[in-house]
Order: C-alpha cells, then structure tokens, then sequence
C-alpha cells in the first residue's frame, strides 16, 4: 500500500513526546555529523542554518529554566515569610490579649483575632496578606497599650512577604514570556531539521541505509 504523501509535508519533530533535551541532543548530533559528511562543502548553508536555530533554542530553554527556579525560589520566600509572620502573630497572641482586657471576648483583642489564632497560623499564601494589613493596622490603632514595636516589627514582616510576592508575580511573567519564546524557537528548529531531512532524503533517494550519515534516530528514543 502506498503511503500517504501528506505524510512528506508532516513535521515529525514537531511532536511533544521529544523533550527539549532529547531534540537538542539529537540536533546537535545532527550538526556534528553534517560537518563530518560535508566534505565537499555543499551542506554548509545547511549546517549554518541549523546552527543558528539550535543556538536560539538551546539559549532559550536555558532562559526558561533559569527564570523557572528564580519563581521557585520566590515561592519559597514567600512560605518561608508567611510562616515567620504566622509565629510572629502567635508569640504575640498572649500578649495582645493581656494588653487588651485578659480575655478573648473584648473588642480590642478581636479587632486582631475575629476568627481566633488559626485564621493566621492555617491562611494559604493568597489568604495571608489581607491578614497581615488587618493585624498592622490593629497594631497601629492600640499602641498606646501595646506599644510602637509591634506595630513595626508586624509591618516589616509584611513588607518581607509583599516584596517576595511581587517579586514571585513578576518571575511568573517572565517564565511566561520565556515559554513562548522557547516554543517558537523549537518550532523553528524542527522546522529546519525537517528541511534537512527532506533535502537529504532528496539526494539519496533508494538509499535508506544513508539516513544514519546524517541522524541518530535512537536519540529521541521511541518517539
């Protein structure tokens, strides 16, 4: 049965089962045995080419992957802020209490804790900011009886959380903008190695053997 000529038009590295690095071995595998092959010159448009695509995509998962742990790394500012405010607020608890009547029925005592100490130490990272104004602001509103620094100590904490949290909101537009980056530099290169194949392919027509002159087709596996 003859097969399909659509089948010639295909991409067949455009395939996501190919990790990143299993397509830039195998395309640098590819590069090393164009240079080995061209021996008369004819393939060095070609190599130059695919070079240039590789170097493109090599750089920009390279980017990804370094804006992908920087995020990483703000997240684990932020938990690590929002546990430090959450046993901030519980040391302080008792004394809040005692400043403010000795029980957990007064006013002042539940303008800090309407839902009582869990509603701080259980927040999630999205929960735990709205948290830390209403507790600064308390904090302001009763430093006659509380005095200034724990109002101070309670805002710099914030302003810890809140400067990681921008910080983690901006990565995460940078790993964004470096996906799609990274993607249309992948398409590119699959592009150019399904040109490659295909012009080969053209010059060595009845000669299957000849496909391992030019690719490692072991390299991505059983794509």
């Amino acid at each position: 049965m003859m097969k399909n000529l659509k089948t010639y038009f295909a991409d067949p590295f455009d395939n996501r089962q190919i990790a990143d690095s299993e397509l830039l071995s195998f395309a640098e595998d590819h590069l090393d045995r164009l240079s080995a092959a061209n021996t008369d010159g004819s393939l060095s448009a070609m190599r130059t080419a695919t070079q240039t695509a590789f170097d493109v995509f090599a750089q920009a998962t390279q980017r990804e992957d370094t804006a992908s742990n920087q995020r990483t790394g703000m997240t684990q500012t932020m938990a690590q802020a929002k546990t430090a405010f959450g046993q901030f607020v519980t040391r302080k608890e008792g004394v809040i209490r005692d400043a403010l009547g000795g029980n957990k029925l007064t006013p002042g005592y539940l303008e800090f804790f309407p839902a009582g100490l869990s509603e701080y130490t259980r927040a999630s990272l999205e929960q735990i900011e709205p948290l830390m104004t209403r507790f600064v602001l308390a904090a302001q509103r009763h430093t006659a009886a509380l005095g200034n620094t724990l109002a101070t100590d309670a805002a710099a904490l914030q302003s810890g959380f809140v400067a990681a949290r921008t910080g983690q909101l901006t990565k995460k537009g940078t790993v964004s903008a470096e996906k799609s980056a990274g993607k249309t530099a992948r398409q590119t290169l699959t592009q150019q190695l399904t040109k490659n194949l295909l012009v080969i392919a053209s010059q060595n027509v009845g000669h299957l053997e000849r496909v391992t002159i030019f690719f490692d087709q072991a390299r991505l596996t059983d794509h």
